[in-house]
Order: C-alpha cells, then structure tokens, then sequence
C-alpha cells in the first residue's frame, strides 16, 4: 500500500521493505485483538506493529510520555496543553485521504479531541454509562421493565419496588458500581447539577448552587433515607477494596434489581447466568451535560512513520475486536458486529442515549478547566461520603467543599499552575493535606 509522506512532496513512496511503527498501549487489555488485526495490516501493508506498554516501577503513563515512546498510541480525550507539541495536528492527513471519512464518527466524539478548531486525536471509542437490570427480578414482582423514556422518578419508584429484605439476604433496587463517582455525577446532573460557575473568570465550581445542593441530597438519599441501594464510599481516600467483590456478588446472587453498567466489567459467568436487559440512564434535565470519556488514537510529533500510523489507526477505529467501549464511528455502533459482542438491547441503549446528545458540552467544558479536574472530583465524592456516611448536612458538607475548591483555585492563581501540573497538586496539598498520598502516589 502507497504511503505518502506528511510534507509538501506530492509523489508517494511504496514501501519494498517491512517499516515498524511503535504502537504504544496503557494496558494489555484486549491484546490478541489488536495482535491479530497487526497481523493483517502487516501482510496488507508491509507496515509492522511492535507493542509498547508501560514498565511497572519506571513509567509513570501519562500524555507526553506515551508519545515520546512510541510513533502512534491511545490515550484519553484531551485534557490539557500537552498535545500543542506532543502529538501531530491530523487534519493534513485526513485532507490528504479521499477514502476517510470523518462525518462516519459520532459529532460528540470529535469535540473530545478537538482544539484550536484543529483536530489532534482520532476518535476511537465512548465510555457512555447505561443501565443494565434483572429482568427475573422485574417478573417476580410484576413490574414492566424499564424503557429508553423513563425518568428520575421512575427510576427511584422502580428501586424502592424492588428492595425489600434486610441483612445478608436483603435485595436492592440498585447497586452502583465501584466506579460510583461516575454514577454520582450522572445522576447529579439529570436532576439538574450545575458543576461549573462561570460568572467568575477563571470559573469555580457550582457546589453551593441550589440545584447542585438538590442533586446531591436526591442521590444521597438513595442510600440515607430510601435504603435502596448498598452504601459504598465514594471517595478515593475512603474506598474500601473489598467493594470490588461485593459489586459482582450482589449482582450474581440475584440481590440487585438495577445496576450501573460497570467500569470493571462483569465476569462472563454472570451474564451467562442470568437474564440481562439494558436501558440508557433515566432521562434528565441536563442529558448534554453527561460526562462522557472518549479514548483516541494519536501519531507523536517526532515519528517518522506518520502515513504508517495513520492507515494504522484507521483501520484500529473500524474494529470492533480493539474496543473497550462504544465505538466513536456510527457505522460500527450500528454494525451487525457490534450488536452482536455486547447484545441487542446494550447495542439499542448506547445509539438512544448518544441520540440524546446532539452536544457533548460537559467533557469539553472540563477540557477547559482541566486545571481543576482532580481536585473537584474528589472533593464532591467526599462531600457525599460526609453525608451518608458521618450525617453531615448536604448544605454544610457542600459549602465545606466549595471552601476547599476556592482555595485551591486561589492557589493555582497565585502560583500561575493552570498548565503546570505539579504546582496544581502542591496548591492540592495545601488546601487538603489527606491529597499527599493519592498526589504523591501519582507523580511516582
């Protein structure tokens, strides 16, 4: 297969000779997979892919050291200025390619991956959150299952319906996963959250903002006052790993009516064993304000393979073995394919809630505060754990939260860190000393 260089020569260069490109991965997950199809790349293309991960102990994976060791790698949606001399601008590429289409990917993939009107990554897949649900359960108790136009409160009605026991045997409505934190946002911002201010510049958060205060106590209340749900810590510093094991354990002794379609997935006995439906989350208020991740494919600046890693990770987004959520192009969430690894029902859940989303606003307004991203999300998991778990009041522990933020984000101010990321984790551990393990552990 021709490969055309990336400056302005406008002849191509058929390759006689096998080139390797270093395809750099956070994990081996899905592994064979990727393996396999850089088998048939290479006897397509005579282009070679040689693995690279990180080395336990040495590397410490984030945004330019990926790139700096590979030609090509997959890594988060944007999140910060790295990309500016990281990685390669693709629109030349895709310019250059008459066989690529880029309206094939869903609208709120690209922005994750966008900026400066220029796009840096390419889209691969969606970690979107559904709901999956006993469907024994439901007929047990008579009750329809739930549909792709169900609410907040059907969804509250549904798990105070289907709770009922006590102790070892009692059966919850839902069981989040150990990921909760997603699930709390979620569900904050169906009801109507608002996480960023913006009547300040630089913005703050929204913790003290009656409808955030509203959300929080809704989803707080799930465990304090209707009991339908098993109450895990939320918190980093709080977690419990034997969580865990508790999550799948509810599920496959039949003890969790709904559940959250979990970050570490179910084993396959599980689902084998029961019988499984999935709806997307109950609709809300602010379905444009789902915090949506997207992973991507990027070329690092210094390769010099740019073309080789380009047909790489354009065949890369139109597998569906490689993925390890929804796939960002539409024609492969719509594929016989894809239908056919997670299940009709999951397939049909994914395409109605990215419907929803005719924006992916809340991602790319992250991506503009990336300098506060960490720290929020922490601080707003402990406030929920105060309040379940120490009886804290939703209006104390949110305005505590909102304290520790504006000092931090004074801090950042002062130190000028809102691209520096660790001047903003010592503004962290000033503000919040208990941040000295968790930020420690990730800069080592």
């Amino acid at each position: 297969l021709p490969l055309t260089a990336l400056n302005n020569v406008e002849e191509e260069t058929t390759i006689s000779e096998v080139v390797t490109i270093n395809f750099w991965l956070l994990n081996q997950h899905n592994i064979e997979s990727y393996r396999a199809l850089a088998r048939q790349f290479e006897a397509n293309t005579n282009v070679r892919v040689n693995f690279r991960f990180p080395v336990p102990g040495r590397d410490y994976p984030d945004f330019s050291t990926a790139a700096q060791a590979s030609d090509c790698f997959r890594w988060l949606h944007l999140r910060n200025s790295d990309y500016q001399t990281a990685v390669l601008n693709l629109d030349p590429l895709i310019a250059s390619d008459p066989t690529f289409d880029l309206e094939d990917f869903f609208p709120i993939a690209i922005d994750q991956f966008k900026a400066q009107g220029q796009l840096w990554g390419l889209p691969a897949d969606l970690d979107l959150p559904i709901i999956e649900y006993n469907k024994e359960l439901f007929d047990a108790a008579s009750l329809p299952y739930p549909t792709s136009v169900w609410t907040t409160d059907d969804f509250l009605n549904i798990a105070i319906a289907l709770t009922k026991g006590e102790g070892q045997n009692k059966q919850f409505g839902f069981v989040p996963d150990i990921g909760e934190m997603g699930m709390l946002e979620h569900m904050m911002a169906q009801r109507g959250a608002q996480f960023i201010d913006y009547s300040i510049d630089p913005p703050t958060t929204a913790f003290t903002a009656t409808t955030t205060i509203d959300a929080m106590r809704w989803y707080a209340n799930l465990s304090a006052e209707y009991r339908v749900k098993p109450l895990f810590p939320v918190g980093i510093v709080n977690l419990d790993l034997a969580v865990f094991e508790e999550f799948p354990r509810l599920i496959r002794e039949q003890r969790a009516a709904t559940w959250i379609v979990p970050t570490f997935p179910l084993p396959n006995d599980v689902h084998q064993a029961l019988n499984i439906g999935a709806v997307p989350l109950p609709a809300g208020a602010n379905d444009p304000e789902l915090k949506v991740h997207g992973f991507g494919y990027y070329i690092s600046a210094n390769t010099a393979q740019p073309q080789a890693c380009w047909e790489w990770i354009k065949l890369l987004t139109e597998s569906v073995g490689v993925l390890s959520g929804i796939p960002a192009r539409r024609s492969v969430a719509e594929s016989t394919a894809f239908s056919q690894q997670v299940g009709a029902e999951h397939a049909e859940a994914y395409l109605i809630s990215l419907a929803r989303m005719t924006t992916n606003e809340f991602p790319t307004r992250i991506a503009e505060v990336n300098w506060w991203m960490f720290p929020y999300e922490l601080w707003l998991a402990r406030a929920h754990d105060q309040i379940t778990m120490n009886n804290v009041g939703v209006e104390v522990a949110m305005a505590s939260a909102q304290q520790t933020f504006d000092a931090y984000r004074a801090c950042v101010i002062d130190k000028n860190a809102f691209d520096n990321y660790e001047s903003q984790s010592q503004c962290a551990i000033e503000v919040d000393p208990l941040l000295a393990v968790i930020l420690g552990d990730a800069r080592r």
